[in-house]
C-alpha cells in the first residue's frame, strides 16, 4: 500500500480498557503483594496468582473508507506475572508483548483509525 491510497476497511481497533491493579507489600497488612485483573465493565477484579494475560485492544466491525497514511506497530497483549526476586523483594511485574502492525487510516477531517492489515484493501474507486 502506498501513502495516499484510497482504502476500504471492514473493522478497526479500540482500547479494551482491561487493566491490572497491583498493591505492593508496603501497603498491605500481611506484607504480601497482590495483583488483580479488571476487565472492562466489571465491578470487581479477579485476583492473579502467578501469571495472567489479556488483550489491550478489541476489534470493532465497521465498514468505512478512507485514506491510508502509514503504519504503526503496537503491542497487543498485557501480561502480569509474579517474580521471585533473589534479594527477597517478590513482586508482580506487568509488561506488553505480541507486537502487531496496524494501518493508519484517516476517514474524516482530523479523524483516524488503526486498522488491522487483514481488514483493509485498496479501493479502486476515487
Amino acid at each position: 500500500m502506498i501513502f495516499g491510497n484510497h482504502v476500504r476497511c471492514s473493522g478497526y481497533i479500540r482500547p479494551s480498557h482491561n487493566h491490572y491493579e497491583i498493591i505492593p507489600q508496603e501497603h498491605t497488612e500481611d506484607g504480601a503483594t497482590y495483583c488483580s485483573y479488571w476487565a472492562d465493565g466489571v465491578s470487581e477484579g479477579v485476583e492473579v496468582e502467578d501469571f495472567h494475560m489479556c488483550d489491550r485492544f478489541r476489534t470493532i466491525d465497521a465498514d468505512f473508507s478512507g485514506i491510508f497514511v502509514g503504519a504503526t506497530t503496537l503491542c497487543t497483549r498485557l501480561n502480569a506475572e509474579y517474580v521471585d526476586d533473589p534479594y527477597g523483594r517478590n513482586h508482580f511485574r506487568t509488561y506488553c508483548d505480541r507486537p502487531e502492525k496496524f494501518a493508519v487510516v484517516y476517514y474524516a477531517s482530523n479523524r483516524k483509525r488503526l486498522v488491522p492489515f487483514d481488514r483493509i484493501k485498496e479501493d479502486g474507486a476515487i
